[in-house]
């Protein structure tokens, strides 16, 4: 292709460059409204579709319109809660169907915003201040989502958040807690051997708790419990120590052998 071909139809993209930029930034202008619109009617529905628009367009934006995006996020988070049974809706109060229902659509927004959000530059403080908001803390199913998604930054700052969560009363959020450690196991041997340390322990207790409601007649809460975290606590082991065993009392035994060697 001759130079000056080149040359113009450089200068041609750089012309509609402002031109694109403008035009994702409306989408996400417009987005905006309709998200404010879905929080402030308690409209999950609109609420997902603008989701879907700003992350279509999310990387394109300018500094001044991903702040406003920011601020957006961080009113739904504050703002979308669940419907309570006694929420009133069109005039009468909302049965436990509908209820459910809505319940289901507001988990799927924080899932959309956090898959838009997790891999962000400014992702991870959104999302720990989500963290903070009291509806959240009384949702396992969301706070799992957001750990979930904190988790593939790998970031030490948050190994004694994901530890603490080991025993959180939600199996499906311990779950996330044990998950998210294993994602280091490329740090360093003394950070590896801190993690793995809190894992084996808390696997044990979880382990422990069962044995002893067994005694007692009543093992099914425990035995559900451990059922629904110790494959992710097995594979994060696995992964932190390149050992390969079935259940918390062999791991405890490993780490009484091994839990002060050089390397593993």
């Amino acid at each position: 292709m001759p130079r000056t071909v080149v040359f113009l139809l450089g200068a041609l993209f750089a012309a509609l460059s402002p031109l694109a930029t403008a035009q994702v930034d409306e989408v996400a202008l417009e987005a905006l409204d309709q998200l404010k619109e879905g929080v402030d009617d308690h409209k999950p529905e609109l609420v997902n579709e603008a989701l879907r628009d700003l992350d279509d367009v999310y990387v394109k934006l300018d500094p001044k319109t991903l702040k406003k995006v920011h601020k957006g996020i961080s009113t739904m988070f504050a703002k979308l809660v669940p419907r309570e049974g006694n929420s009133l809706i069109r005039g009468g109060f909302v049965d436990e169907a509908e209820l459910q229902g809505t319940r289901r659509q507001v988990e799927d927004c924080y899932v959309l915003a956090v898959g838009m959000l997790f891999d962000k530059e400014d992702g991870a403080d959104l999302l720990t201040t989500a963290l903070k908001k009291k509806h959240v803390k009384d949702w396992p199913e969301v706070r799992a989502v957001i750990y979930e998604g904190l988790s593939y930054r790998v970031d030490a700052t948050l190994v004694k958040e994901f530890t603490k969560i080991l025993t959180d009363p939600s199996p499906r959020v311990a779950a996330a807690g044990a998950a998210a450690l294993g994602r280091y196991f490329e740090e360093d041997m003394e950070t590896r051997r801190g993690i793995v340390k809190s894992l084996i322990e808390v696997y044990q207790k979880h382990h422990t708790a069962m044995e002893k409601e067994a005694k007692k007649g009543r093992e099914e809460v425990a035995a559900d419990y451990l059922a629904s975290v110790e494959v992710a606590f097995g594979e994060s082991l696995t992964a932190l120590t390149r050992r390969s065993l079935t259940e918390a009392p062999e791991w405890t035994e490993w780490w009484g052998e091994h839990g002060d060697d050089e390397e593993w």
